[in-house]
């Protein structure tokens, strides 16, 4: 069996390593087909268990890619385009990489010490502060929009961007897969890359040679992995609010602690998502409902296969990443940035009218349009992440 299972996760891995590498290519509609092909198909509940999860933890890794060199931001990934773009740009895009494979490799170390203490704990703290969570969202995005420098522009961009993700995540013309692809690719990705072809950037020479200082890399690590405990097990709150969230309240300052950050929070959510369904008994995110749906009854071994399947994959992701991270800066050095930045616009039109019509078109220009706007105005660009956190908030108000 235990042959089998490598199998699966190779597989996993592999896949993981496609859709992490695809912008718009979401894990969600891989472990969609794998829960239909698990219930037309006689396939072991096990194993392909194990093959989702492979890949979710491979492509909370290999996201960064796209999200650093060609400014494509998942979801996930969103908040450090801003500051892996301006790595870019000072030769340091594959120090931004190595930060964010770090940051997850010791987020995965965290969690392993902490594990036992988390069962113990999780349940009882959930339960209790379940119905206090809007309550303290509201708290927590009022102090940062007064810390930010100037509140008042960080309430208007904060506002638009809650009002255009309201209306995003009602828009039932679009597959609930895609819904926010053309959101994130207007509000971080074009608007990003619009603005340095208008400030006409040039990519230098990347450096490959980097020096990590331990002593930062565990303290955003331990921020992160706060960060993603909060995602991973609260309904309703994903690893990009996390990072908001952690890094105003933690007070995560520069850019490279804060990509150790996100690089940890990514993948702790990823993983206590499924661990989560033991736990609680709520599956908090797509992949972790196919596999919840799969497995049926999640039992105390089968979730410690489901952590090793984890483990594994996300050593064997964290060197390929790197490897392949390697590959892009040798292939962006070579490109002029107009034609890349250009090409990659294009690349994200194309893709946006493939998976949600003319409708995601309408979106991503909108949304495009306020990530300029914020940018022009000079609002912290983590004030557009109001477009995940109001409808949260308005979710857990009944609205």
């Amino acid at each position: 069996m235990l042959e089998f299972i490598l199998l699966f996760s190779i597989a996993g891995i592999l896949t993981g390593t496609i859709t992490g590498l695809t912008p718009g290519l979401h894990i969600n509609t891989i472990a969609v087909l794998a829960l239909a092909i698990h219930r037309t198909q006689d396939t072991d509940p096990l194993l392909l268990s194990c093959f989702i999860i492979a890949m979710s933890t491979t492509h909370s890794f290999m996201d960064f890619i796209p999200s650093i060199f060609f400014g494509a931001p998942d979801p996930a990934t969103a908040l450090t385009t801003l500051p892996t773009h301006l790595m870019l740009f000072k030769g340091k895009g594959y120090e931004a990489l190595t930060l964010s494979v770090l940051g997850g490799l010791f987020g995965m170390i965290i969690l392993l010490i902490f594990l036992i203490t988390i069962a113990d704990l999780v349940t009882p703290i959930y339960k209790a502060i379940k119905p206090a969570i809007p309550y303290i969202l509201v708290l927590a995005i009022t102090f940062i929009i007064i810390d930010s420098g100037n509140w008042k522009k960080s309430l208007l961009i904060f506002i638009l961007s809650g009002i255009l993700g309201t209306i995003t995540l009602n828009l039932h013309m679009i597959n609930s897969n895609y819904t926010l692809f053309p959101l994130f690719a207007g509000l971080f990705g074009i608007s990003n890359i619009l603005m340095s072809l208008e400030n006409k950037s040039k990519i230098p020479k990347q450096n490959t040679k980097i020096k990590i200082k331990a002593k930062g890399t565990l303290k955003s690590s331990f921020a992160g992995f706060i960060g993603g405990l909060i995602a991973g097990i609260l309904p309703g709150l994903g690893s990009s609010q996390s990072a908001m969230l952690v890094q105003h309240i933690g007070k995560i300052k520069g850019a490279k602690n804060f990509i150790i950050a996100v690089g940890t929070i990514g993948t702790i959510d990823i993983i206590l998502s499924f661990i989560a369904i033991y736990l609680i008994g709520n599956a908090r995110s797509g992949v972790a409902i196919a596999v919840d749906s799969i497995i049926g009854n999640l039992t105390k071994d089968t979730l410690s296969i489901f952590i090793g399947v984890a483990f594994l994959s996300a050593g064997l992701s964290a060197i390929l990443t790197l490897k392949i991270g390697k590959i892009a800066t040798t292939i962006i050095e070579k490109i002029d940035y107009k034609i890349l930045g250009t090409s990659i616009i294009i690349l994200l039109i194309l893709m946006t009218v493939l998976f949600t019509n003319i409708t995601g078109l309408i979106l991503l220009v909108t949304s495009t349009t306020l990530g300029i706007y914020a940018q022009t105005i000079g609002a912290r660009r983590s004030m557009l992440m109001g477009c995940l956190i109001v409808p949260t908030i308005m979710f857990f108000f009944g609205m």
